[in-house]
């Protein structure tokens, strides 16, 4: 069933936009994503999986990318996903993890982010299934599944084979 979720958006989001993806990325608007359903893992770990891929936590730029990327997840519900945001260097300073910059845009949920009302070190930026995949800050050592994303390849460009 989860494959038929990833092939089925792998294809319209290939058929709607006009960027190409590897096997099993979903694309929009330049970007490819890849939603690591059986690879739970921290934030440290979600990163080194992101970079074997060629590619970093998701870095969410606006609104429409958000609405995009929770439209997919939403098919997930029961799993937390990790994005490339966190303030682990400075305590209440979030910046994109591959970037250091601080996010132009932000999703948290009410009350979002509160380190547990300061009684935990929650340091790194979760799409959370309680908050109808608001942005949240939790513990960065638990498990949750990675949003990968890469730059796309443009549709105009051919390989040619032999």
């Amino acid at each position: 069933m989860v494959v038929s979720y990833i092939l089925l958006a792998s294809f319209l989001s290939s058929a709607l936009s006009d960027t190409t993806c590897p096997d099993a990325w979903v694309a929009d608007r330049g970007s490819c994503y890849l939603f690591s359903i059986d690879q739970t893992s921290t934030f440290v770990e979600a990163q080194h999986y992101c970079g074997q891929h060629d590619a970093h936590l998701t870095i969410i730029d606006d609104d429409f990318e958000n609405n995009f990327l929770k439209s997919f997840v939403r098919k997930f519900r029961h799993t937390n996903w990790w994005i490339g945001l966190t303030d682990e260097l400075v305590e209440g300073d979030w910046r994109w993890y591959k970037t250091q910059e601080v996010p132009v845009f932000t999703d948290w949920a009410p009350n979002e982010p509160n380190s547990y009302g300061g009684k935990h070190n929650e340091d790194c930026g979760v799409m959370h299934t309680s908050t109808d995949f608001k942005w949240v800050d939790d513990l960065c050592s638990l498990h949750y599944s990675p949003i990968c994303e890469k730059e796309a390849g443009s549709t105009t460009e051919l390989t040619v084979i032999g």
